[in-house]
């Protein structure tokens, strides 16, 4: 426990809300579904927010498919809560190996994995391509990155997910990037696998700096790994290094990928601790909010979208002035619901065709649930422009306006039907372990809306197994990552873990309202008694739910909260300076567009690699 004890484990101090902050008076609504149901994605959702393992993506909406739009998510009648997902890239290194054999048997080894170079051993031929923080990275790494970020991006256009053709010159294509400015897909691959060079290796650095150290089965792991690539060189009749080179890149050796996964498990175990020791000092947090207090404002609207012609400026005209008028005759929320049918014409008719609906009057009824909405001050999911309206103190309730989405195809239209206000709603967050009668509960699924009957020898199993690991528990060190790493390892919840692939860890169920849980797990989490660290166990009808309490607090504090960490992990990373070797980065690998017997075919997924290709940068 060496190493457990350069953690500390003091229990944080409660945070206080600001002097204006007055506690909540509102009306929950009673729910007993504490499952969570994970809502579909609308059009303006990122479609890539919930996969923790996928590489990360533009930080702008992705292009929705032409042919059929992502419905909204059908009302059922009682409270759906979506999971709350760390940013993508935060957990990037969660699985970069864990799948690796799978993978080898199914897609080729390239696309799911994450090489770096090794100092000390002799770097692979290609040479130091960046040096970040400490670290030397290879040309080998480089390239390894950059083929998979490739075939991602890749793989949602050819859904339809962004405006990319694998069949044309990247250079001569067009993005906008998360900062705003529009740059070639070629610049954005590159300045996304620096990008995702630079997070994973500030991990791997600060652990190192803890004294984070590999796990017996992170070791093992990484040896059966190995194992099974030599077995896949020698089936192939190829040494070690050419099969590797060949498979996952040029220059890239055994002693790259061996070295990655090292660096990836480091990062990732120190990640897991900076989850559970993230401790805000009242002084810290007062600071940060009257700093950014506006940010936390929240203000309500309406809107409906509608499809923007963007094929030549006469057609952007028409389609504006059409939009001018449809907002001539909406002076309320009501009046926008009427609108509905009209303003969203050609989105019903592709929702009911896509079998998102049944009907057209159905789809007009299901859009309609989704007009009222909430932003905070910064967000910009429509246009700073739209923010700016919509938070200025000339503009009125009623006032109405319009986004064009030029890049989406869609005209958004807004009405304002509130005033900004904090949003005081309470929020608390636990971790929790669910064990369940009947089968193995490792097995049981947690998203079945059926609820199954047990027998009392079931639930007397149960009950004991829970207690058992809640004894095992109590003989660690008791800390929070004592309780995640037990929750990771029992829960049949796996949503709440990293084997659900939610982007969560450890049991975590964060920033969570009234009426989302069952009573009994509610009803001891929202406790005002509760303290930092307080465990129990709580049986529901879906099992025994042994609980760790985390904190409860006004939903604008919770945010806030949130963005100082994320303040804190930017620091971090942003420290992790990267240094770009120029010579070799010369031979770094570049997309290069596919061939294709099909003239401005979409782009296609293809065979992995297909699309990168050595060549030189130009710089």
């Amino acid at each position: 426990m060496d190493d457990e004890k350069k953690w500390s484990g003091d229990e944080p101090q409660k945070d206080t809300a600001p002097p204006e902050a007055t506690k909540p008076s509102v009306r929950y609504e009673e729910n007993d579904n504490w499952e969570f149901e994970a809502q579909a994605p609308t059009l303006d959702d990122n479609f890539l927010a919930d996969d923790q393992f996928e590489i990360q993506m533009p930080a702008e909406k992705p292009r929705p498919a032409e042919s059929v739009p992502a419905a909204p998510a059908a009302n059922s009648g009682e409270k759906q809560v979506t999971v709350r997902t760390a940013p993508l890239k935060i957990a990037l290194f969660c699985l970069l190996f864990a799948a690796v054999v799978a993978v080898l048997a199914v897609l080729g080894v390239r696309y799911y994995t994450v090489p770096n170079g090794k100092e000390g051993e002799m770097l692979n031929p290609g040479g130091t391509a960046l040096t970040v923080g400490e670290t030397k990275v290879s040309l080998g790494a480089y390239n390894y990155y950059y083929s998979r970020i490739v075939q991602n991006y890749l793989n949602y256009a050819n859904y339809g997910y962004y405006d990319l053709d694998s069949t044309k010159d990247y250079s001569k294509q067009y993005v906008t990037n998360s900062d705003g400015e529009k740059i070639t897909w070629l610049q954005m691959f590159k300045d996304k696998t620096v990008d995702q060079i630079q997070y994973v290796t500030s991990y791997y650095e600060a652990g190192q700096a803890a004294g984070i150290t590999l796990t017996a089965d992170q070791k093992k792991s990484i040896k059966e790994q190995m194992d099974s690539l030599k077995s896949s060189a020698s089936e192939a009749n190829q040494s070690l290094d050419d099969y590797i080179e060949k498979e996952f890149g040029d220059y890239c050796t055994a002693a790259t990928l061996e070295t990655v996964q090292e660096q990836a498990y480091i990062a990732e175990n120190y990640y897991r601790h900076t989850l559970t020791r993230s401790n805000i000092s009242d002084a810290e947090y007062n600071a940060f909010y009257k700093e950014h207090s506006k940010d936390y404002y929240n203000c309500a609207f309406a809107f409906i979208e509608m499809t923007y012609d963007t094929t030549s400026a006469e057609t952007k005209a028409a389609s504006v002035k059409k939009a001018k008028e449809y907002l001539t005759k909406i002076h309320s929320v009501k009046d926008m619901k009427k609108m509905i049918p009209t303003v969203c014409a050609d989105l019903i008719k592709r929702y009911v065709a896509g079998g998102y609906f049944e009907n057209e009057a159905k789809a007009v009824d299901g859009l309609s649930e989704y007009v009222e909405n909430t932003m905070t001050a910064k967000d910009t999911s429509y246009g700073k422009e739209t923010t700016q309206w919509l938070f200025n103190d000339s503009t009125k309730v009623g006032d109405t306006t319009y986004y064009c989405d030029e890049e989406n195809g869609f005209i958004y239209l807004f009405i304002k039907t509130g005033t900004p206000k904090l949003d005081e709603t309470a929020v608390y967050s636990v971790r929790h372990l669910l064990v369940t009668p009947g089968e193995d509960s490792k097995n049981s699924s947690s998203t079945s809306s059926t609820e199954k009957k047990y027998t009392k020898k079931e639930w007397a199993a149960a009950k004991e197994k829970a207690e058992k690991l809640l004894a095992q528990y109590n003989k660690t060190d008791k800390t929070e990552y004592d309780f995640a790493m037990l929750a990771e390892e029992n829960s049949a919840d796996t949503n709440s873990t990293s084997a659900g692939g939610q982007g969560v860890f450890g049991g975590m169920i964060e920033g969570t309202k009234k009426g989302a849980m069952v009573p009994e797990f509610e009803k001891w989490a929202m406790d005002d008694s509760r303290k930092y660290g307080d465990v129990a166990i709580v049986k529901s009808k879906y099992g025994y739910h042994i609980m760790y309490f985390i904190d409860k607090c006004p939903q604008y504090q919770y945010n806030c909260k949130k963005d100082i960490l994320s303040d804190r992990e930017t620091q971090m990373v942003d420290g992790c300076a990267v240094k770009e070797h120029k010579t070799v980065m010369k031979k770094a690998t570049q997309a290069k567009p596919e061939e294709s017997t099909t003239a401005g075919s979409s782009a296609t997924a293809g065979t992995t690699g297909s699309s990168a290709t050595s060549g030189t940068t130009g710089e």
